[in-house]
């Protein structure tokens, strides 16, 4: 006997129990890729608001771990609406040429610290204000990247363990 895959192999076609394996895996596969996008958007974005309110406010004075729960309590959903609409937007440039999706990355880059000091703000007016700052500076943040390229790898080595505790809270300070 063959096994499925030499069976589909030497028939030409895909058996159908391999086939059903193949629909169940893509669509865990989809299922997972939905909850991650869902998860982004609606806790992820929100915390990363919060957290670069944190070190806004920590420049000044000492600051509170609360300010990470920021954008949970003020203009939750503007500030869920803003940031998806930036990826969205981002995503578009990218499906024309990956270049101007990286301009339009680094373009849009400060939203979320725009977000910080005002949650409120109309999304396509962050993403404009963002555009207007990053103008002249997108050159000098895309080497500031480079210079951590180690610091990412260290960070991907170390299954996110030293971009938690270091890498992340460095690069947002």
């Amino acid at each position: 006997g063959t096994s499925s895959v030499g069976n589909a192999i030497a028939t030409g076609g895909i058996s159908d129990d391999l086939y059903a394996l193949l629909t169940l895996i893509a669509g865990i596969a989809i299922i997972a890729v939905v909850i991650g996008i869902v998860i982004n958007i609606f806790l992820l974005a929100p915390l990363a608001v919060g957290g670069y309110r944190f070190f806004i406010k920590n420049r000044i004075a000492p600051s509170n771990l609360n300010e990470f729960g920021f954008a949970f309590k003020n203009g939750y959903m503007n500030v869920v609406k803003t940031q998806f609409l930036t990826s969205v937007m981002i995503f578009l440039y990218t499906l024309l040429l990956i270049i101007p999706g990286i301009m339009k990355m680094y373009s849009y880059r400060l939203v979320p610290y725009i977000l910080a000091e005002n949650p409120r703000i109309e999304p396509f007016d962050a993403m404009k204000l963002s555009s207007e700052m990053m103008r002249g500076n997108r050159f000098d943040a895309f080497v500031l990247d480079l210079s951590f390229i180690l610091w990412d790898m260290l960070t991907g080595i170390t299954f996110g363990i030293a971009g938690v505790l270091y890498v992340f809270p460095y690069k947002c300070a």
